[in-house]
């Protein structure tokens, strides 16, 4: 049990780290659309590559943070369905959704390793960026999807017997 325990621990400051991230991608999209914004209109120039960085955090942006919407277990369609179930079948539904989403991970992992090796040699058009960068957020996602998800799950599994 010490081993989940510190397992869980490390997770949790891996996530803060996540969120760390996250918030910086957020405030640098928010500042390069916003210049954007300005060199367009005001400027009347702009930059021919803004969008393209804004997307591609931005895929950084949602697969690190479905991580952590995992983990805190706070992704809003899964929530609205086991809240409004009694609390025997919470249990079983929540480990459920857990399962799946254990096997989606995989899922997320196995394939996005397959479009990164597979875009290689592709480069972005206004950066000339490797390609396999964008698609590496996919296992990335993955990964860290699948390590919070285990921790969900022992969460989970701990309140149950706690019951």
């Amino acid at each position: 049990m010490q081993y989940l325990y510190s397992y869980i621990k490390f997770m949790d400051r891996i996530n803060k780290l996540i969120m760390r991230i996250v918030a910086l991608l957020l405030a640098i999209i928010f500042v390069l659309l916003f210049a954007q914004v300005i060199f367009r209109f005001v400027i009347n120039q702009s930059f021919s590559w803004s969008e393209e960085v804004a997307r591609y955090l931005t895929i950084w942006m949602v697969f690190l943070g479905v991580a952590i919407g995992v983990r805190k277990q706070s992704l809003i369609a899964v929530e609205v369905v086991v809240q409004s179930v009694p609390k025997k079948i919470k249990t079983i539904l929540k480990v459920m959704v857990l399962l799946i989403t254990l096997v989606f991970s995989v899922f997320l992992i196995v394939f996005g390793k397959k479009i990164s090796m597979m875009s290689i040699h592709d480069v972005s058009t206004a950066l000339s960026m490797p390609m396999w960068i964008a698609y590496a957020a996919i296992p990335v996602g993955g990964i860290l999807t699948f390590l919070n998800t285990f921790v969900a799950l022992i969460e989970t599994l701990a309140e149950r017997e706690g019951d």
